[in-house]
């Protein structure tokens, strides 16, 4: 007590600590709930169905998001850390372009092996691009990761170097880089996107659905 601790009183106490009941067991699936060492290899799991996980530059939601993960997809694990009361883990996956960032580790479980084929979800192409107003169309290379149902983040190679991304969410092009304004029309299978009035992108429709 405060007023006691004024007075340096002291007072003698015996604290004893029991554990008690059946045989413990071990949590399973072994998500990743520790800060040192652990498996080799992650796999995604418990990511809401039709959704991806996003790997960010950073640990922690404020940071940049650099790819997407589906349930199933496994990786290397690089080590895990706290971001505030969050556990957040250091990945790497093998892809056509190698995808090196930060997840939460409450979607990852340990993985038994090495991915023999990469990530599961992800593909590659050229979609027509004009990131400059006024310039004729080009080609532009991207990368999309699809968590099915019409969500999809696609990545778009710039041509005077970075990437735009747009993540679609039920079929529909809902979110781009941080302070860029984004709208679409769809035609047939197509969709025009423009952002901030003036970048165009044409995506087809089996970019986002695949096929």
């Amino acid at each position: 007590m405060r007023n006691a601790a004024r007075r340096d009183e002291t007072a003698d106490y015996t604290l004893s600590v029991a554990i008690t009941g059946g045989k413990a067991t071990a949590p399973s699936p072994d998500y990743a709930d520790g800060l040192a060492g652990g498996p080799d290899f992650w796999q995604v799991k418990g990511v809401p169905a039709g959704d991806t996980l996003n790997v960010r530059s950073g640990a922690g939601t404020s940071n940049r998001v650099v790819g997407a993960l589906a349930n199933g997809d496994r990786v290397r694990n690089l080590g895990c850390e706290m971001a505030g009361t969050a556990r957040w883990c250091r990945i790497e996956a093998a892809s056509g372009q190698a995808l090196t960032g930060w997840v939460s580790g409450r979607y990852l479980v340990e993985a038994g092996a090495e991915p023999n084929n990469g990530i599961n979800s992800q593909a590659t192409g050229q979609i027509p691009c004009s990131p400059v107003a006024g310039q004729p169309t080009t080609n532009c290379a991207f990368r999309v990761t699809r968590g099915g149902n019409g969500n999809a983040a696609v990545w778009i190679e710039l041509p005077a170097g970075g990437e735009r991304y747009v993540e679609f969410v039920d079929g529909r092009p809902e979110t781009t880089d941080a302070g860029m304004q984004i709208s679409f029309e769809k035609i047939s299978d197509l969709y025009l996107i423009r952002i901030d009035g003036s970048e165009r992108y044409e995506i087809p429709e089996a970019v986002v659905y695949g096929g």
